[in-house]
């Protein structure tokens, strides 16, 4: 999981101009999202969107999925960009069949 370092407790060593490094233990954070920005496919559909929205879940995190229109989930295009953008504010994306959770 991307975010799975995220959530449990991890070390800071801040780069000092000494070679001298000090290292600090910092609390966990729960404040973290999914960035789907595509890779050999574009991921923005509802499959992937779905899949990213368990996996938070299952880690007992809020469902915070972010999705970039441009790398290469428009094939790295930039005319692709409102595409993808319209694709992704269809009322469908992010919902399997059944789905009615983001029902108002």
């Amino acid at each position: 999981m991307p975010f799975a370092r995220r959530v449990s407790p991890m070390p800071f060593c801040p780069t000092r101009k000494t070679a001298a490094r000090r290292c600090f233990a910092r609390r966990a954070t729960r404040d973290c999202h999914i960035i789907l920005r595509g890779g050999r496919v574009p991921n923005y559909d509802a499959h992937h969107v779905a899949e990213a929205v368990q996996l938070m879940e299952s880690a007992g995190l809020p469902a915070r999925i972010m999705i970039d229109c441009s790398h290469a989930n428009s094939g790295k295009d930039h005319r692709r960009q409102p595409v993808v953008c319209h694709n992704v504010a269809h009322p469908d994306c992010g919902r399997q069949p059944g789905d009615h959770r983001h029902d108002a």
